[in-house]
């Protein structure tokens, strides 16, 4: 498995293709902007790009759907339950950024807990996380983990906007996040790729989850 990653969009999300490298086959995950950095990318690779898959649909994940749409054909999967915020992308970009980003993107397909979302021949399983979002989630599998904005290198995502709960957050984390070996890689919806090793030592959020094992 290869991961691409691309620093996107106006609040710098992390948007990842991973690619199985014996057929070329693609996912990318996250699509926050900058649509023609990631299509020029995949062009210059010659990967073959399957779908759209978001951890969660807040406007900064989503900025960038509809011209990867256009440009390749495939489909727009989001969690169930979140496809209310994909419709209210662009009324959401318009205050907070004062731009409009043009209409929101067409959702194909919602995902579910237990879903493998990854290209054919890897395994990447959907594990249902809200409290950041009402019903994001993390995709687990080949020794990564992609955390979307739920867990960051330091840190937890943001608990204080619509739809987001912090004692929700703790608990997803706690069940999703916390068994994960230490080994596991974290890649995170923004900021630096992290282990599961540093994020027990250096977390003070998932420190006071450990305590109270």
């Amino acid at each position: 498995m290869h991961i691409e990653t691309l620093v996107v969009g106006p609040l710098q999300v992390n948007c990842y293709i991973v690619v199985n490298e014996a057929t070329g086959d693609a996912i990318i995950i996250d699509p926050g902007g900058d649509a023609d950095r990631i299509i020029a990318t995949i062009r210059a690779n010659g990967w073959n790009p399957l779908r759209i898959v978001n951890t969660h649909c807040h406007f900064d994940h989503v900025l960038g759907v509809p011209a990867l749409k256009a440009e390749f054909g495939i489909p727009f999967w989001v969690p169930h339950g979140e496809e209310a915020l994909v419709a209210r992308a662009p009324h959401i970009a318009q205050e907070w950024l004062g731009f409009d980003p043009g209409p929101a993107p067409t959702v194909d397909a919602t995902i579910r807990e237990g879903q493998n979302i990854a290209p054919p021949g890897l395994t990447l399983t959907v594990y249902e996380t809200p409290g950041h979002s009402p019903n994001g989630c993390v995709f687990i599998g080949e020794g990564v983990c992609f955390t979307g904005d739920v867990v960051f290198a330091g840190s937890i995502g943001r608990y204080d906007l619509p739809g987001a709960d912090f004692n929700t957050l703790m608990r997803s984390i706690r069940r999703v996040i916390l068994p994960l070996p230490d080994e596991t890689v974290l890649l995170p919806g923004h900021g630096p790729a992290t282990t599961m090793a540093d994020e027990r030592r250096f977390n003070p959020y998932i420190r006071a989850l450990m305590a109270k094992e």
